[in-house]
């Protein structure tokens, strides 16, 4: 049987995850061809779980996604 995991999303979290997941495939694709913008990759990636911990609040997993990802791309950024 298959579960659908985004049969219960609000559809404006839904499109921005979506959408943010499809740049996000843009940049890897981009950045294995020119070894950039990994910093960009790693604020997208971070955005992604933002967005999801906005939408459910008691996952504090997404929370913790979202601030190690981003002191990743903050680690990145100001090196």
């Amino acid at each position: 049987m298959f579960i659908n995991p985004y049969k219960n999303r609000l559809p404006l979290f839904l499109f921005l995850e979506l959408s943010i997941t499809v740049v996000l495939v843009g940049f890897i694709i981009f950045a294995i061809r020119t070894n950039q913008h990994f910093n960009t990759i790693a604020l997208l990636a971070s955005l992604i779980f933002l967005i999801r911990y906005i939408e459910k609040p008691k996952k504090v997993g997404n929370l913790l996604l979202f601030l190690i990802i981003l002191s990743t791309w903050l680690g990145i950024r100001f090196t």
